[in-house]
C-alpha cells in the first residue's frame, strides 16, 4: 500500500510551510500527499457502490412491505365480511364474531406495520438518497478535479523554474543537477497555496463523506431500530389482549364442531335409507363402470387397438382422386405411408373420427385431426365389415391411450423409454458408415463414442478408453442403459460424416483392417484423434465456428476440434463476450441440442461467464425457459449456485420468470437428483417401422405440389455438406466410386436405363436435420426407372434428382 499523510500531518505541514517557506519540507511531502488523495478516493468510490446497494435494498423492503401490508389489509376486509355473512345465523353467531375479532387483530398488526415500514423509508432511505445526490454524486474522481487541477499547475510552474535557473547556470559557466526547495519557494508560494487549499478542501469533503456514511448513518440505524422495538412491543400487547379470548374460542370451537359432525352422520344415516328404499345401488351397479366418451363414436372391442393394412384416402389436390394407401394403428397413432415423403404420423388423442353421410356412409370415415391442422383426411374401406373394423380399432387405441395418458403407473401414450432408445439407436445404426467400425472397417460395431457420434468395434474401444474420457467416451449400444441425451451426437454424425473431416488426408492403404495387429490398430487412433494426423487441413477460427452454430453444422464444429480450436473460447463479434455455448442455447436456434451436446462434451467447461452480464449457459437456458438445453447441461456438470453480475443464480432467474418446468429441474439438480436430466426430447426423425418398400400405391401427393417442389422431393440423400458452408475454402473429400454408388438404388444402376451423373466439388455429407417443417423434408430416392442430373434446389446443393422417364402405367 502507498505511504499516505494523516489529515493532522498535512495540517502541521502545511502551518509550518506558512510560517517559515524557505525552510519547510512540504515541497519533498507533495508525492505523499497525492498519494494520500488518490487512496481516499478509491475509498470514497468503494463507499459509494456499497450505499447504492443499500439505497437499492431499503426501496425494495419498503415496496415489498407496502405490498405485504395491503395484502394483509385484505385479509382484514374479508375475515370481516365472511363473519357479517354468517352473523344473521344465529347458529353461526359465535363463528362470526371470532372472524369479526381476528379481522379486527390483524388490521392493528398491519397497521403497526405500515407505520415501521414507511418510519424506515424515511429514517434510513432518505439520508441515503441525499448522501448519494449531494456529497457522493457524479463518478470516481470528481471530488478531487480541483485538487488535480492544482496539483498539476504546480508541477508545470516548478519543471518552467527549473529549466529557467539551470539555463542560468549554464549561461554564467556552471552545471547544476538539482534546484532546492528553498530556491523556489518564493517564486512558487502561490502555486504551493492554491495545492494545500484544494487538498484541504477535499480532506474537509471527504470528512463530511465519512461523518455522513459513519456515525450520521449508524445514528439513522439506532433510530430505526427504536421504530422496530415499538412496533414488536406493540403486536406483544395485541397478543396479550386477545390470548384470553382466542383460548376460549378455542374450546367452544370444539363444541361447535362435534355439534356439526353429529348432524353430518345423522344426514349420512339418511342419505343411506334413502338409497336403500329406492335400489339406487342395484341400478348402478347394472349400468357399469362409467366410461368417458367424450361424444366419441364407441369401437367393438373384438377388433382390438392394433391393425396394419390399406385403406383408400381422397387427396386433398385439385383431382380429388382416391388413392390406395399402407395404414397402421398402434400405441395410440395412426400411421400414414406415403411413397416420396416420410409417412404422416397422427396422434388419436387430438383426432376425432366421423362417420360420413350420404352414399358412402356405408365404407367411408372421417378423421379431424386436432392441435391447429387445418385439415381433414377421407378415408374409405375396400367393405363395410372393413369400415366397421378399422373405426373400432381406432376408436379402441384412443380410449387406451386415454387411459395410460391418465394413469401415472402405466406407459405414456407415445413409445416408452426403452422403445424411443431402442428406435434412436437402430436409426443410428443405419447412418452412412455406421456398418462398419469407424477405425478398422470390422462389421456390426457394437460400441458408441458419445462426444464425438461414432460406432466402433470391441477391439478398437478399448483403445478410445485408453485415450481418455477428454478424447473419446467410450459406451455400449447393448450392455449399457443409454439415455436419449447420449444419442443426440450419433443421431447427427455418423462414421461416414466423422472420416470426410478426420481421414480426410488418408490413403486407403494405411487404415487397418480388421484383422490387423492390435499395435498397429493403436498407433492409427492415437495419430487420428491425440495428433490429429489425418484431419481436413483448413483455417477455422472463432467466427468460423460462430457461423457454424447458427447454421447448425456440427461438422465445421469437429473441423475446428481437429484444427485445436478451444470451443469455449469468448468470440470477438458477439459484443458480450459470450461463447460458442452461450450462442447455442439462444431461443432462435431450436434445432441445436446437438451442436450443444458436442460443445459441452467437448470443451468440458460449462460454466464460463460472458464478459457482459456475467451469464453462464445455465443462467441464458433458465431466462429462455429452454428445458431441454438445461438437462444437457445439468448432466455436465453445470453449477447451480453461480452468480451473475446482477447477484442471480439461474434458479432465481426462473423463479422470477415464472419458468416452472426449469425451476423444478434446478430444484431437483439442487438436490443432486439427476435422473430425470438423462433424456431429451425433440424430433429423432426416426423412419417408421412397419413399411415396405416399394410402389404399392400412386403419389397423390403431387397433387398440391409446383414443379418447383415436385422437382426437390425427387432428389436422392445428399452426400454433400449443407450449402451454408464455403466450399471455395476447402479441400474437396474424395470418395472411392463405390462408395458414391452404394447411395444410388440398384434399380438404377441395372436394366437399360441410362444414368449420367456429375459430382461437383463438396466438403463432407451433411448433418441430418432434427425438426423439419413445411416443405423441408427427409430426402429419398424415388424408385424407378430414370436420370440423375444435378439439382437446383438452394436449400442443400450439390446433389442430385431423379427425373422420371414417361411410363404406361396408368396407375
Amino acid at each position: 500500500m502507498p505511504e499516505v499523510v494523516s489529515a493532522i500531518d498535512f495540517i502541521a505541514e502545511t502551518r509550518d510551510d506558512i510560517s517559515s517557506p524557505t525552510t519547510s519540507s512540504f515541497a519533498e511531502k507533495m508525492p505523499v500527499i497525492r498519494n494520500t488523495a488518490t487512496v481516499l478516493e478509491d475509498e470514497v468510490d468503494l463507499d459509494r457502490g456499497i450505499l447504492q446497494k443499500l439505497k437499492k435494498a431499503v426501496k425494495s423492503l419498503h415496496t415489498t412491505g407496502i405490498s405485504h401490508y395491503n395484502n394483509d389489509l385484505a385479509i382484514s376486509e374479508n375475515l370481516c365480511k365472511i363473519g357479517e355473512s354468517v352473523v344473521i345465523r344465529e347458529s353461526e353467531a359465535e363463528i362470526a364474531s371470532a372472524f369479526i375479532k381476528f379481522s379486527a387483530m390483524n388490521k392493528d398488526f398491519a397497521a403497526h406495520f405500515r407505520n415501521m415500514i414507511q418510519s424506515m423509508n424515511n429514517i434510513i432511505a432518505f439520508p441515503l438518497e441525499s448522501l448519494l445526490k449531494g456529497d457522493l454524486k457524479g463518478d470516481k474522481g470528481d471530488l478531487k478535479k480541483n485538487f488535480d487541477k492544482a496539483s498539476k499547475d504546480y508541477d508545470n510552474k516548478l519543471s518552467k523554474l527549473e529549466k529557467e535557473k539551470k539555463q542560468m547556470a549554464r549561461d554564467a559557466g556552471f552545471f547544476r543537477t538539482d534546484i532546492t526547495g528553498g530556491e523556489v519557494a518564493e517564486d512558487m508560494e502561490r502555486e504551493r497555496r492554491l495545492f494545500q487549499l484544494h487538498m484541504c478542501e477535499y480532506l474537509i469533503k471527504v470528512n463530511e463523506i465519512k461523518t455522513k456514511r459513519g456515525v450520521e448513518l449508524l445514528q439513522h440505524f439506532i433510530e430505526y431500530f427504536k421504530v422496530q422495538e415499538s412496533f414488536f412491543q406493540s403486536g406483544v400487547k395485541i397478543i396479550e389482549q386477545c390470548e384470553a379470548s382466542v383460548d376460549d374460542l378455542q374450546s367452544r370451537l370444539q363444541q361447535i364442531k362435534i355439534r356439526q359432525d353429529e348432524e353430518r352422520r345423522q344426514l349420512t344415516d339418511l342419505k343411506n335409507l334413502l338409497k336403500s328404499t329406492m335400489n339406487i345401488d342395484q341400478e348402478v351397479s347394472q349400468s357399469g363402470p362409467h366410461v368417458y366418451s367424450l361424444h366419441q363414436i364407441q369401437g367393438n372391442k373384438k377388433f382390438g387397438c392394433e391393425k396394419k393394412g390399406f385403406l383408400y384416402k381422397r387427396s386433398d389436390g385439385l383431382r380429388k382422386v382416391w388413392q390406395k394407401r399402407q395404414c397402421a394403428v398402434e400405441r395410440g397413432y395412426l400411421v400414414l405411408a406415403r411413397s416420396s415423403r416420410d409417412p404422416v404420423k397422427l396422434n388419436l388423442l387430438t383426432c376425432s373420427v366421423k362417420n360420413v353421410t350420404g352414399d358412402e356412409a356405408s365404407t367411408c370415415f372421417n378423421i379431424i385431426p386436432g392441435s391447429g391442422v387445418n385439415r381433414t383426411y377421407h378415408f374409405q374401406a375396400e367393405t363395410e365389415a372393413e369400415r366397421e373394423a378399422w373405426v373400432s380399432v381406432i376408436a379402441n387405441s384412443k380410449e387406451e391411450a386415454l387411459k395410460a395418458f391418465g394413469d401415472s403407473s402405466q406407459p405414456h401414450v407415445s413409445l416408452s423409454l426403452r422403445e424411443l432408445t431402442q428406435n434412436i439407436t437402430a436409426e443410428v445404426r443405419r447412418l452412412p458408415g455406421n456398418a462398419v467400425c469407424c477405425d478398422c472397417s470390422t462389421s456390426g460395431p457394437e460400441w458408441l463414442s458419445t462426444n464425438l457420434g461414432i460406432l466402433m468395434c470391441i477391439e478398437c474401444s478399448g483403445i478410445h478408453r485408453e485415450l481418455g474420457v477428454h478424447l473419446s467416451r467410450t459406451r455400449s449400444l447393448t450392455l449399457d442403459h443409454l439415455g436419449t441425451a447420449e444419442l443426440l451426437i450419433a443421431r447427427a454424425v455418423g462414421n461416414r460424416s466423422f472420416n470426410c473431416v478426420m481421414e480426410s488426408t488418408l490413403t486407403p492403404a494405411d487404415k487397418p483392417t480388421p484383422d490387423c495387429d492390435m499395435a498397429v490398430r493403436k498407433e492409427f487412433i492415437k495419430a487420428k484423434y491425440e495428433l490429429h494426423r489425418f484431419a481436413r487441413p483448413g483455417t477455422i477460427n472463432g467466427n468460423t465456428l460462430a457461423e457454424a452454430v447458427v447454421n447448425s453444422d456440427l461438422l465445421v464444429l469437429l473441423e475446428g476440434l481437429a484444427a485445436g480450436v478451444k470451443l469455449d473460447q469468448t468470440l470477438s463479434d458477439t459484443g458480450d463476450g459470450a461463447t460458442l455455448l452461450h450462442l447455442a442455447v439462444q431461443p432462435q436456434h431450436v434445432d441445436n441440442l446437438p451442436i450443444v451436446e458436442f460443445i459441452i462434451q467437448n470443451s468440458n467447461k460449462v460454466d464460463v461467464r460472458a464478459v457482459v452480464g456475467g451469464d453462464t449457459a445455465l443462467h441464458c437456458a433458465a431466462q429462455y425457459n429452454s428445458c431441454e438445453v438445461m438437462k444437457l447441461l445439468l448432466r455436465a456438470g453445470a453449477s447451480v449456485s453461480v452468480v451473475n453480475a446482477a447477484g442471480h443464480t439461474p434458479l432465481n432467474i426462473a423463479t422470477n420468470m415464472n419458468h416452472t418446468n426449469c425451476e423444478e429441474l434446478l430444484k431437483l439438480a439442487e438436490a443432486g437428483k439427476l435422473e430425470q436430466c438423462e433424456n431429451v426430447i425433440m424430433d429423432w426423425n426416426l423412419s417408421p417401422d412397419g413399411f415396405e418398400d416399394g410402389n404399392e400405391f400412386s403419389d397423390d401427393d403431387l397433387d398440391d405440389m409446383t414443379p418447383d417442389k415436385r422437382q426437390s422431393k425427387l432428389r436422392p440423400v445428399s452426400i454433400f455438406h449443407s450449402a451454408n458452408q464455403n466450399a471455395a475454402n476447402r479441400k474437396s473429400c474424395s470418395l472411392p466410386r463405390n462408395t458414391v454408388l452404394s447411395a444410388i438404388p440398384s434399380e438404377l444402376l441395372e436394366g437399360s436405363s441410362t444414368v449420367t451423373m456429375t459430382i461437383p466439388e463438396f466438403t463432407a455429407p451433411p448433418i441430418p436435420h432434427h425438426r423439419r417443417s413445411g416443405s423441408e423434408h427427409k430426402p429419398r430416392f424415388h424408385q424407378g426407372k430414370g436420370t440423375v442430373s444435378p439439382s437446383n434446389d438452394s436449400r442443400t446443393r450439390p446433389s442430385f434428382n431423379i427425373q422420371p422417364q414417361p411410363s404406361n402405367d396408368t396407375r
